[in-house]
């Protein structure tokens, strides 16, 4: 986790300030090349090289290298989004305020993030990473399936597994203070859990054999289990965040857990994030029920409604994604608001449609990127997402498509060694069909893993 702060929030030390011969324009050029965000760093080659030459020039014939702005012919040819959340400050500063209470006072909050699919729900409350690490504070996330709401607990087994991970590479002594946390700690917790956290065997934790008890029992039996469990790790030295995504498709077992977990007194320094689609959920949902009997039990609720991007906050984006001022993008940026209501998903993926299709050109001679309303306009794009992703995946190759089919039936995410079990042990066959679904941006492959970027592309293969 601290390094996961150090890449999203820790500035390194620039070079001058470690060693003072230095020039300050090399140490600037490198600070760039470490910037936290991508647009941020250098975006091509040419730009590095052209302020690399300046500075060579400069030091062969005057000896020393003055300042000069950097980046004055970075000037990328092809289409580069920015990292960066637009129109989402107010949010943040909602979500991160609450992580805060919770570390000051240790009681328990529920935040709720809404909004309709591809507004950026996931995307706000990873911004949460950045105030983690100075409270020592612990965070899972685990997602739910819509064609897996017939396996109770997945979820929170898939958020606790990420959670459990490292402890298997810590050793006897460090383990022997989790053991002896002041809940219990993991070993007596493994007792109960039903297979819950199976790699905690992996380490040898004691089990205790339990007598059989009637359904209602065993379930208060589990529930009680499932709190101490999370006491472990909710602690005042390190407070948990855990996350819940797509709460629209959560099963029953685990919202029975959850309004236990919430309205219980002697839980402690956690915050519980759930995002669902909104337009998913009506009155007579689960989910609503249950959400008004945990604020009827005086349970802390708080709510973060994402809005459509504005006109201005997607005239910003394009104007950052071009490289250009934001005065001369404002009718491209009114159409693409018109097409897409907003939505940072779509107009995300309506401007890439343009850039793929030619409509958004970069002028090499110009040195900057030039688009025709009235071509645009002509072209008809549709005002559906899924029907501009249903295009999107259709420019795939067949053998990509075909991949990208397997994948989906297996889930949201899925690990290399299952993928390449289906693929019958293919693994150079498996790593070439997916490439071009991850050079375009559907796709992300992490280590030992894929996963879809959105859970529009997965849906669309499942049908």
């Amino acid at each position: 986790m601290e390094w996961v702060h150090c890449h999203i929030a820790r500035k390194p030390t620039p070079p001058c300030e470690r060693l003072k011969n230095v020039p300050l324009p090399i140490s600037a050029i490198i600070m760039k090349m470490l910037a936290k965000t991508a647009e941020e760093r250098y975006l091509t080659a040419a730009g590095v090289e052209s302020d690399l030459r300046r500075c060579q020039a400069d030091w062969e014939t005057r000896g020393r290298i003055d300042e000069f702005p950097l980046g004055e012919h970075d000037t990328p040819d092809r289409l580069l989004i920015p990292e960066k959340l637009y129109g989402r400050r107010r949010e943040i500063e909602t979500l991160l305020a609450s992580f805060e209470r919770v570390v000051a006072s240790g009681r328990p909050e529920l935040v709720l993030v809404s909004g309709y699919p591809g507004i950026g729900k996931s995307s706000v409350v990873n911004e949460l990473h950045k105030v983690l690490v100075p409270s020592r504070g612990l965070f899972a996330s685990g997602k739910f399936d819509q064609y897996k709401r017939d396996i109770p607990y997945a979820t929170l087994g898939q958020a606790f597994q990420s959670l459990i991970r490292p402890f298997l590479g810590k050793s006897e002594a460090e383990l022997n203070d989790w053991r002896k946390a002041p809940s219990g700690g993991i070993r007596s917790e493994r007792a109960a859990d039903g297979g819950f956290s199976p790699r905690i065997e992996a380490r040898h934790w004691r089990t205790v054999p339990l007598r059989d008890l009637p359904p209602q029992d065993a379930q208060g039996r589990f529930q009680l289990v499932f709190q101490r469990f999370i006491g472990v790790f909710a602690r005042p030295e390190h407070p948990l965040a855990l996350f819940l995504d797509d709460l629209q498709w959560l099963d029953a077992a685990t919202l029975d857990l959850l309004e236990d977990l919430l309205t219980r007194p002697d839980v402690r320094h956690l915050v519980l994030i759930g995002a669902y689609r909104d337009n998913e959920v009506n009155s007579a949902h689960p989910l609503m029920r249950k959400l008004e009997a945990i604020r009827n039990s005086g349970a802390v609720v708080r709510e973060i409604i994402l809005a459509p991007l504005t006109e201005g906050d997607l005239r910003q984006l394009i104007s950052d994604s071009l490289r250009c001022e934001a005065e001369p993008t404002a009718s491209l940026a009114q159409l693409v608001h018109e097409k897409t209501a907003g939505n940072p998903f779509f107009a995300i993926q309506f401007i890439s449609a343009l850039a793929e299709e030619g409509l958004l050109t970069f002028d090499h001679s110009a040195m900057e990127w030039s688009w025709d309303l009235d071509r645009i306009h002509a072209k008809g794009y549709t005002d559906n997402v899924v029907d501009l992703m249903v295009e999107k995946l259709n420019r795939l190759s067949a053998k990509t498509q075909k991949a990208l089919q397997l994948f989906a039936c297996i889930g949201n995410s899925a690990e290399y060694v299952l993928l390449e079990t289906a693929y019958e042990g293919r693994d150079k066959d498996l790593h070439d069909d997916l490439w071009e679904a991850v050079r375009t941006g559907l796709v992300f492959r992490s280590e030992g893993a894929y996963r879809f970027l959105h859970d529009r592309v997965q849906e669309q293969h499942i049908r």
